[in-house]
């Protein structure tokens, strides 16, 4: 059967316009199949400390996270007092959790050891759990060791951190307390901070600090210590670690989970949580973190575009960041720019 024309359109062209037509739509169909972020399963993990101090910034916590729409949040409180098992890991739906919250506080004038045996067995739960992945990413938020134990000893998930990928295990070097009441900065420069960006500026009481920092894994710096221009490793207050570079086995391939660790919980005091924002020059300065905190965690997390998912750049292995379904994204972005010259002539000439 011979085909018809269009007045004045040669067969092959029309055929030519139908299948670049049908192209265009399959290229549709491969952006659609990436599915959207479905509502998170997220775990937070608290003390249950008394007084005034200690609920305020554990309520805090646990409200930042179930502020988000749609997220089944649960929350344990008792770090310091009972084991936690494997099935506290596991959200009521099974699978596991999107996101695990620790934020512990501990009284900073006790006169007798903090570290229960419950706790140190939690503590070493918990390495394990971000060295096998239970969890897809790990936001925390540890307090130093307070008294009789000196603020200058390594913080408690200072190894978890230390080892977890090689960058940290060459050069990291815990150099003790960044400051009272100072303010730290979003390192601009780090490819996982545009997901931070509502969180430029992050308010800390008495935090921790670390030398010989990667600059790409120090996500925030110390106002005491700008970062130089050319630095290659910085002193970082917050680090973060993606899962593609995360606890990688023999053969690099990574085994652990998102890592973003800061050793502070004064994030969530009311001062810097709830206040109303003020001027860098007034101490202690107001950061008003309420809503910022999870707003970042959320993107982070994010399949596909999140930094969670980003691998620290190789001018070598120029990877792309792969997350549920991930290839489809790949596959349309790559169609997309190598027929997109032919789709315009076409779709539209």
């Amino acid at each position: 059967m011979q085909s018809k024309e269009m007045p004045g359109f040669p067969a092959w062209k029309l055929w030519n316009r139908r299948l670049g037509q049908c192209f265009y739509l399959l290229l549709l169909g491969c952006i659609a199949a990436t599915p959207a972020f479905a509502a998170p399963n997220i775990l937070v993990l608290t003390t249950n400390g008394t007084g005034a101090a200690a609920k305020n910034v554990q309520d805090n916590c646990k409200n930042e996270f179930k502020s988000i729409t749609g997220a089944t949040v649960d929350d344990i409180d008792t770090l310091t007092t009972n084991n936690l098992i494997a099935a506290d890991f596991t959200p009521a739906g099974g699978g596991s959790y999107d996101l695990v919250v620790i934020c512990p506080y501990y009284n900073p004038n006790s006169t007798s050891s903090i570290d229960s045996a419950e706790l140190q067995a939690n503590i070493k739960f918990i390495e394990n759990a971000v060295k096998t992945r239970m969890a897809k990413a790990f936001f925390i938020f540890d307090e130093p060791p307070g008294p009789p134990q000196s603020l200058s000893s390594p913080p408690r998930f200072y190894a978890l951190l230390k080892n977890s990928t090689a960058g940290l295990s060459a050069s990291m070097d815990n150099i003790g307390t960044g400051g009272t009441d100072q303010t730290t900065n979003l390192n601009t420069g780090s490819p996982y901070s545009t997901d931070f960006s509502g969180l430029a500026i992050y308010g800390n009481s008495s935090f921790r600090i670390f030398s010989g920092v990667p600059i790409d894994n120090a996500l925030y710096t110390p106002e005491s210590h700008p970062i130089a221009p050319g630095s290659t490793t910085v002193v970082a207050s917050t680090l973060f670690v993606p899962q593609p570079d995360s606890y990688l086995d023999a053969k690099n391939v990574p085994q652990g989970a998102c890592l973003f660790a800061t050793f502070d919980v004064s994030a969530f005091d009311n001062t810097r949580y709830n206040a109303p924002p003020s001027p860098p020059a007034q101490q202690p300065y107001h950061t008003h973190h309420a809503g910022k905190i999870a707003a970042a965690a959320l993107n982070a997390i994010k399949p596909g575009t999140g930094a969670c998912g980003i691998a620290a750049p190789d001018p070598l292995n120029m990877a792309v960041p792969m997350g549920s379904k991930g290839w489809l994204s790949a596959l349309a972005a790559l169609l997309g720019f190598l027929a997109w010259p032919v789709l315009r002539k076409r779709l539209f000439v």
